[in-house]
């Protein structure tokens, strides 16, 4: 019976949740707002539940491409705003962009900018001051799996070169690159030689990356080379290893007896979810909404990890959620299996033949890209 409850309640906490977050994204949270109605149809034709003349106090307000819309208290349906006189505070409401621009526009436009702007040129400085060619880029980070705010950081990842001189003639050379720019965008790159060894020792990481999709800098040829050689170098018990020492292992405590971040948790998690796809596919893990619809069998263990995105990706504190004993449970449970998958794992290399194509694509594409 108790168990039936707090399923319940879960449920009934979701489905407030996503209505929650669905008003933070679109909506601006007014008060002291009201509306007289002055019409009670929309523009399709179709009728309101409105009374004409009557006073309905606002609780969220927002200006979209083409209207404005207000939501009422005590009802979540979404009126247009020619429906109503607005007031605030007793006095005629004055409606502008720069107020009541719906918050998801506003992130859009600022977003777009960074995405298709700053980042190409900022992409664009490191190989002038560097002299490199980029031979790929992505997105990574919580913007790429699908966790972020809207201040996230922007964090991109690239695999580059150098010309063929620099190879030769370079005493201190350096494997890697790391620049911060305005606008929280950290770029990360390595070199095609770093990138390539840590392919062959089946680094899920760079597989990630490299199976991520690029916005920016990519180059094809290099590409079509490459792609057929990912899969090759994937290792399973490799990959285990791997998302238990950097999110298992690494965010471990004891989580029912002491304080913690949400985030904390969720890296946590994360790595649990992902080592479960890994274990059950032998592939890379996709994005962690699909890994954890896919090996998530308990259904309120499900409810509660979908619940928990949900306050991981709001936009105010998360300090009245609390993660259950049982997902707790669920999650010390696989930390110790894997464990044990991590610490019986061998060292993997990828095949000779894979090493020597790799090493040719490398050769190839440095004396492609000579006169830099």
């Amino acid at each position: 019976m108790q168990k039936n409850i707090k399923s319940k309640y879960i449920c009934q906490k979701l489905y407030d949740m996503e209505y929650q977050d669905y008003y933070d994204k679109y909506f601006h949270k007014v008060e002291g707002v009201t509306a007289v109605c002055k019409h009670n149809h929309s523009f399709h034709g179709s009728k309101y539940r409105l009374t004409i003349g009557k006073t309905y106090n606002v609780r969220y307000f927002a200006m979209f491409k083409s209207c404005c819309r207000a939501v009422l208290e005590g009802d979540r349906s979404e009126y247009q705003s020619f429906c109503f006189d607005f007031y605030e505070n007793g006095k005629p409401m004055k409606i502008t962009e720069e107020r009541f621009l719906s918050p998801y526009l506003r992130d859009w436009g600022i977003e777009d900018n960074i995405r298709y702007h700053q980042i190409p040129n900022c992409l664009s400085r490191i190989k002038h001051q560097y002299d490199v060619k980029i031979l790929w880029s992505s997105l990574d980070g919580s913007r790429k799996w699908g966790y972020s705010y809207p201040k996230s950081d922007w964090d991109i990842w690239m695999l580059y070169c150098h010309s063929p001189e620099w190879y030769q003639n370079s005493p201190n050379r350096t494997d890697a690159l790391e620049c911060v720019y305005d606008g929280n965008i950290d770029i990360v790159g390595w070199d095609i030689v770093k990138g390539f060894q840590e392919m062959k020792s089946g680094n899920p990481i760079i597989l990630n990356w490299l199976t991520s999709q690029s916005e920016w800098e990519r180059d094809q040829v290099f590409m079509k080379d490459i792609e057929p050689l990912i899969p090759l170098c994937f290792d399973a018990d490799t990959g285990i290893r791997y998302y238990y020492q950097t999110h298992i292992a690494l965010n471990n405590k004891d989580y029912k007896n002491s304080d913690f971040q949400l985030k904390q948790f969720f890296y946590y998690l994360k790595g649990i979810l992902f080592c479960q796809w890994i274990e059950k596919h032998r592939t890379l893990p996709p994005y962690i909404f699909n890994v954890y619809e896919d090996v998530v069998k308990n259904e309120e263990i499900m409810k509660e990890i979908k619940y928990l995105f949900y306050v991981l990706i709001l936009r105010r504190p998360r300090c009245d959620y609390q993660v259950s004993d049982q997902l707790i449970d669920y999650a010390e449970q696989y930390a110790a299996y894997y464990k044990q998958i991590a610490m019986n794992a061998c060292e993997f290399s990828v095949s000779e033949e894979v090493s020597q194509k790799l090493n040719t694509i490398s050769e190839e594409t440095i004396q492609r890209n000579a006169n830099l």
